[in-house]
């Protein structure tokens, strides 16, 4: 449906007329209503490795849950690349909860794990290589102390000069690509610990797994999970062996699922600012009967994803190369134009506003305002997808550290961006749904209000209507101003305004207008 389509539906005299909200959405088999979905036009629009991966699902609630699962698992793939923002530079990893009902297909996200399972194989082996490397070593060294204990020519300070610099000998922590979903929290640790400065993956199609594990030590899950988004350092002591592990950065690629029930569980508050770290995809419910793969596009499907793997293991493996480099060896980083970069806070600067005239919640400013690292992120992603494309090798590719970006892959992460936005504003009200004592009722929102006013308004109208849904004089004249800032309206003199439709209709209808 078009603007001028929704603009004339809503000059209809006659009969009731949908509300905004209501155009912007639809209604799922189980009763929730979701955003439009995306245009097909919008998947096109992706790097080749991507699009040749969700062709082989069907509709666009799907291709965007696989989407995002595969940009997730890709985050963690691309070690030592780096994006800046505001004077720091972050990692690739993300960070993405899909939610929904029992039965729409959100546990579909597995699919695509075989993509870094290669990955994990082999640090798995390289790991198990190294600690057995160091506990021979450690032993050479105790029968080393063991012989010269024995020998009467050599005192306790002899031996001790013999065997100097070789007291340092440890067994490494252990390392993994993929961690287990049913994982404690010191196993993470160490995992995060064995693997730095790298980004591990924590998987799960099952949220309320790790919601039973962190019953344990929910506070140290939670401070990790809060401290992941932004690459913060944690120390942590453990128990046994009264011994401490320091990250210096803490890196960590997040893909979960779960019920609507698992999601309120895990996420109790918005208050505490996790919920502002995720990207929130909320997949609707299909009751249809799904048809099972035939045998002939498994077959298809698995050739992708063995094509797919292929590529980016050897992306992993070529970037491993920085492993033993020195800190200053310039690593692959995003660099975007002086405008590029204005395009970007522009963008951001009136998703800001729009969201706050939407929403008039606080916190979701907090989400919006950390999705430019995400939007970063993405961005760097597409690009050296990108440019494996245009090189069909990745050490063409990489053949310098300065990764640029396309106008478009900008624009499209913009729109997922934006999209997801939106999704982000219903898990928030899921997770912390209005208190009995707040001073309005949940259902009058920002963008009911606003509906209930006529095409051009006053202020003593949106003040006589407020009242109707027990909102101050004060808290309306508010939500005028961000209306205002948001371009839902515009002041046509002193008191008076005018509904600023298409500005009205975001991410799910016309959200280029």
């Amino acid at each position: 449906m078009s603007t001028q389509d929704i603009i004339t539906l809503l000059g209809q005299p006659d009969g009731p007329k949908p509300t905004l909200e209501e155009l912007n959405t639809y209604v799922d088999d189980a009763g929730h209503r979701l955003p439009q979905p995306l245009d097909e036009g919008f998947f096109d629009r992706l790097p080749p490795l991507i699009t040749d991966v969700l062709a082989h699902y069907a509709t666009s609630p799907m291709r965007t849950q696989q989407l995002l699962a595969l940009l997730t698992l890709m985050g963690t793939v691309t070690i030592h690349c780096r994006v800046r923002h505001d004077n720091r530079y972050y990692g690739t990893a993300l960070m993405t909860l899909i939610f929904g009902s029992p039965a729409s297909g959100k546990g579909s996200i597995t699919d695509l794990l075989p993509l870094v399972q290669g990955i994990d194989r082999k640090v798995r082996a390289d790991s198990r290589r190294d600690m057995r490397r160091a506990e021979r070593l450690i032993e050479v060294q105790r029968l080393k102390r063991q012989r010269m204990g024995r020998s009467r020519d050599m005192n306790e300070a002899d031996i001790e000069r013999a065997v100097m610099g070789e007291e340092d000998i440890e067994v490494p922590m252990p390392r993994c690509h993929m961690m287990a979903d049913n994982i404690t929290v010191p196993a993470m640790l160490q995992y995060l610990k064995g693997y730095e400065p790298h980004a591990p993956l924590l998987a799960a199609s099952e949220l309320l797994t790790i919601v039973q594990q962190a019953k344990t030590d929910f506070g140290n899950m939670r401070d990790l999970l809060l401290r992941a988004f932004h690459e913060e350092p944690m120390s942590y002591a453990i128990k046994t062996g009264h011994e401490s592990i320091y990250l210096e950065h803490v890196r960590l690629g997040v893909l979960l699922s779960g019920t609507y029930e698992s999601l309120r569980l895990f996420m109790p508050t918005v208050s505490d600012g996790l919920p502002s770290r995720f990207l929130f995809y909320e997949t609707p419910c299909n009751t249809a009967w799904r048809t099972a793969m035939t045998p002939d596009e498994s077959a298809a499907f698995n050739t992708t994803l063995r094509r797919t793997a292929s590529v980016l293991e050897g992306l992993h493996s070529l970037l491993t190369r920085y492993d033993n480099s020195h800190e200053a060896t310039p690593r692959p980083t995003l660099v975007l134009t002086a405008m590029q970069e204005e395009y970007l806070e522009r963008a951001f600067s009136e998703m800001n506003d729009w969201y706050l005239g939407y929403t008039a919640s606080e916190e979701i400013l907090s989400a919006v305002r950390r999705r430019i690292i995400d939007a970063k992120r993405i961005i760097m992603l597409l690009s050296l997808l990108r440019a494996y494309h245009r090189h069909e090798s990745w050490d063409e590719a990489l053949a310098s550290p300065h990764i640029a970006a396309d106008d478009d892959d900008i624009d499209t992460t913009l729109t997922l961006i934006d999209y997801l936005m939106r999704h982000s504003v219903a898990a928030f009200r899921l997770i912390q749904p209005r208190r009995p004592d707040d001073d309005l009722p949940e259902e009058f929102t920002p963008m009911l209000h606003l509906d209930m006013l006529p095409p051009t308004f006053t202020t003593a109208e949106a003040i006589d209507v407020g009242k109707r849904g027990a909102l101050s004089e004060s808290a309306t004249k508010r939500r005028i101003r961000n209306w205002t800032n948001a371009k839902f309206i515009r002041k046509l003199e002193r008191g008076k305004y005018a509904k600023c439709m298409q500005k009205q209709l975001r991410s799910g209808v016309d959200a280029t207008n």
